[in-house]
């Protein structure tokens, strides 16, 4: 049986239409400013490349390892006796075959391995290594050098150098957590080196090397789900800046004690013929414009900083320091 409907029904209805119409108008202003709204607010999203790290994490991250950057400079320029300048370039999450797609068979991989965060790669650029290499030798450092795999010699030279670079990070990390590190092999074949599954997510940080005015790289490589929970607690953790030791101070202070460095006393050059010079043997004296009690300037590395005369101490010759050198004193 078919319901008759009140007039008070009636007029419910009608209210409700005459409301359906109005939202039916309203829906194209809404529709309009959602999809202003949705532009500002929807961006793009790698589902092939995730971004697992906020920006927190970043900064800190980026902060323990220019930490490291600082300190393995300088032990660095110490072990090489001359400036060698470490920065951190970036920090990037890559997939492991990306990574290691980008190497070929001349590159030095050292693979790292720690109790709390498991294996992790270090590359070092090959023509940085014979740099290394040639310094160590006491060669100056400033030859061609080309990209080739690396010799029994200049890998057995390299481990003193690597343990320098692992103890500087397990102190950069320390701030953090206590990860000790140990060094755990060497590989040139990026075939070989099984860090992680080829899909995995990598943190990766870049490094960029400077020395005599030649730029080389080096990158630290960690796999995402080993430090994932080390990573996760950062965030909100307060970073431990540790102060220097009196006994960590006294390690500094006797390694520039005992660094060499260049000490080169010049006198006035001599202008002659290339046919004498052809003719010059040994016994042969060359007399100079330089009187014994004119100075001559004193070189540190390549920057005058001193004054001296030419002395005898003994049956030895020597330089004796007069007074410090002033720009354009000379």
């Amino acid at each position: 049986m078919k319901k008759i409907l009140s007039q008070d029904e009636i007029d419910a209805l009608l209210v409700d239409s005459a409301d359906e119409e109005e939202t039916e108008i309203d829906l194209d202003v809404l529709e309009k400013k959602s999809k202003k709204i949705a532009k500002k607010k929807i961006r793009r999203y790698d589902f092939k490349h995730p971004e697992l790290l906020y920006k927190a994490q970043f900064r800190i991250l980026k902060f323990i390892h220019d930490t490291f950057a600082k300190s393995f400079s300088a032990n660095l320029s110490a072990s090489l006796r001359t400036i060698v300048d470490l920065e951190t370039l970036s920090v990037d999450q890559v997939r492991y075959n990306e990574y290691m797609s980008a190497f070929d068979e001349s590159t030095c991989l050292y693979t790292i391995t720690s109790p709390v965060m498991g294996d992790a790669l270090v590359e070092i650029n090959s023509r940085f290594v014979q740099l290394i290499v040639d310094r160590v030798f006491g060669g100056t450092g400033e030859g061609n050098f080309y990209e080739r795999s690396t010799t029994t010699i200049e890998q057995k030279t390299m481990r003193k150098i690597i343990f320098q670079l692992i103890n500087n990070l397990n102190i950069s990390w320390r701030n953090v957590v206590d990860v000790n590190y140990q060094y755990k092999g060497f590989e040139t074949s990026p075939q070989l080196v099984q860090l992680t599954h080829p899909n995995e997510i990598t943190i990766v940080h870049f490094f960029g090397m400077e020395f005599a005015g030649t730029k080389y790289t080096m990158n630290i490589c960690y796999p995402y789900y080993a430090m994932e929970s080390i990573i996760k607690g950062i965030s909100t953790q307060k970073i431990r800046v540790k102060s220097v030791s009196e006994e960590e101070s006294k390690k500094i202070k006797s390694t520039l004690y005992n660094s060499k460095i260049d000490f080169l006393a010049k006198i006035k050059p001599v202008n002659i013929t290339i046919g004498d010079f052809m003719q010059l043997k040994n016994g042969d004296l060359i007399v100079t414009d330089h009187e014994v009690k004119d100075e001559l300037p004193i070189f540190i590395g390549k920057f005058p900083k001193y004054f001296g005369r030419l002395i005898k101490h003994g049956k030895r010759k020597a330089v004796q320091l007069t007074r410090i050198y002033e720009e354009g004193g000379y």
